[in-house]
């Protein structure tokens, strides 16, 4: 509760007692309009991004990116990539081959006469064919390209002296491009799976940052992200659910259909909302079409 009398004493005359009338009332007015709303969450499901075309089935992994060639990747940092394409190797297989259906053998390791202009390009039919044949296999997977590299942020700490201190930190980022072909050539899906890991902080005079930690220098933790990008492209082959949040109008009208969609029951809140949209209450119509979008959206629509 408000006391005006304090308000008084405390150096408002009339007119400035008004004006903080005013003010109470639109903050008042603005805590009631940001109440009258509400999150609701919606399950959304997912089919498998990679299906095979049979079960049970084996798989042919080929590592198409070539990191020894100085055009593609620094000489010096060879020995950071190869560690992350082999614990994404390690990770995918291990992964993958816990499925009773699926079975995962290793092709050719490193395809040599990849050069850099050909790293987003197909595989030629007849390589996929021959690898698919030699080792009786329904799908190829092929690594085409690999991403190391660091992303920084800096946040400001104080000035000493006309001279600004940042602490920046720095994270350490690994993208995986790869490729799934069916047996006859044709691509079946062409995807990336990438993870952040942070890695170190140092203090900076600017907000840019002058100097990024060395990539050679990574390898020691680059198991950080190319593991779990292994683990994360497996999920691929199987369905998923997550859930979205929308946020929807409460209040009197609305307690019955938001109920019902917290409890799932997401078609008999579109038959209540659809009646509402046509009350005579303008503002209660308008709130409640929006309402309607998040119920049909619940039920898959």
């Amino acid at each position: 509760m408000i006391n005006f009398d304090l308000m008084a004493t405390s150096g408002c005359n009339i007119k400035g007692m008004k004006a903080c009338v005013l003010i109470v009332t639109g903050i008042l007015a603005v805590a009631v309009l940001t109440s009258c709303k509400t999150y609701m969450y919606i399950p959304k499901h997912y089919a498998p991004e990679i299906v095979p075309e049979t079960k049970p089935v084996t798989i042919v992994f080929i590592n198409n990116f070539n990191y020894h060639d100085p055009g593609i990747v620094r000489e010096k940092h060879h020995g950071t990539y190869e560690r992350a394409i082999s614990g994404f190797t390690r990770s995918f297989v291990r992964a993958l081959s816990a499925d009773d259906s699926i079975k995962v053998v290793i092709g050719d390791t490193l395809r040599k006469e990849t050069a850099a202009g050909m790293l987003t390009t197909l595989l030629p039919i007849e390589t996929i064919a021959d690898n698919c044949s030699r080792y009786n296999a329904g799908m190829l997977i092929a690594l085409d390209s690999v991403l190391i590299g660091f992303d920084s942020r800096a946040d400001y700490v104080e000035s000493i002296r006309f001279v600004n201190i940042y602490y920046r930190r720095f994270y350490l980022f690994a993208e995986f491009f790869l490729s799934a072909y069916n047996p006859a050539g044709d691509l079946m899906n062409r995807s990336s799976v990438d993870r952040t890991f942070y890695y170190s902080w140092r203090m900076a005079l600017t907000q840019d940052a002058a100097f990024n930690p060395s990539v050679a220098g990574a390898s020691r933790k680059i198991d950080k992200v190319s593991i779990p990008c292994g683990e994360d492209y497996v999920q691929k082959f199987y369905p998923f659910t997550e859930s979205v949040s929308r946020q929807v109008y409460t209040g009197g009208p609305f307690t019955e259909s938001n109920n019902m969609m917290k409890s799932g029951r997401w078609e008999e809140a579109v038959k209540n909302l659809e009646m509402l949209t046509g009350s005579s209450d303008k503002t209660v119509a308008k709130k409640a079409r929006m309402n309607l979008e998040v119920a049909k959206e619940g039920t898959g629509r």
